[in-house]
């Protein structure tokens, strides 16, 4: 799409296939809170602290993660990865114990294409935005979403819509 000068948007009925090779993932449901453990239509574990031993129980497995401050009532950061033991282990070293971070995660399944846990994360992320109109705290950096970032996501909010409460994959949509 670089080529032809432009990015984004909905493919053409003539490119339905995903240019990686194959089908997008089904775009995830609006629905609930994200704090909530159905969040997005997804089956998120219990909440864990992120400080505590419960990494151990995390699988090697390929997967979707959230981290959260739930005594301030607010998400910190969405993320995808192959192994969420060992993603989830490197926050644990980033964020040590002194904020109370938690975190719940989604294993996907192994038949899943490599470019669809980028999508869901996509799907996640413009969730987020469209409830909130802000980026998960840490998502971009130590602080609240700004500057390049903050156009790129509010630009992206003016090209995509919202159909059937469905977002459409890899999109970033604004609230109606």
């Amino acid at each position: 799409m670089r080529a032809k000068g432009s990015r984004g948007g909905r493919l053409s009925p003539a490119e339905e296939r995903n240019q990686s090779g194959g089908p997008s993932h089904l775009p995830l449901r609006l629905q609930g809170g994200p704090l909530e453990n159905s969040w997005m239509s997804l089956e998120w574990t219990e909440t864990k602290s992120l400080a505590s031993k419960e990494l151990r129980r995390v699988p090697h497995s390929q997967g979707l993660y959230r981290l959260l401050d739930l005594a301030e009532a607010r998400l910190l950061y969405i993320g995808e990865t192959k192994n969420l033991r060992n993603r989830l282990t490197a926050h644990q070293r980033s964020y040590g114990e002194k904020r109370g971070v938690e975190f719940s995660y989604v294993s996907l399944r192994d038949s899943i294409r490599d470019y669809q846990p980028r999508e869901l994360e996509n799907d996640l992320l413009g969730g987020y935005y469209s409830s909130t109109e802000s980026t998960p705290l840490d998502q971009f950096g130590k602080s609240p979403c700004s500057g390049k970032a903050k156009m790129a996501l509010e630009k992206m909010a003016r090209r995509s819509d919202c159909r059937d409460g469905l977002l459409e994959p890899s999109a970033i949509v604004k609230p109606k």
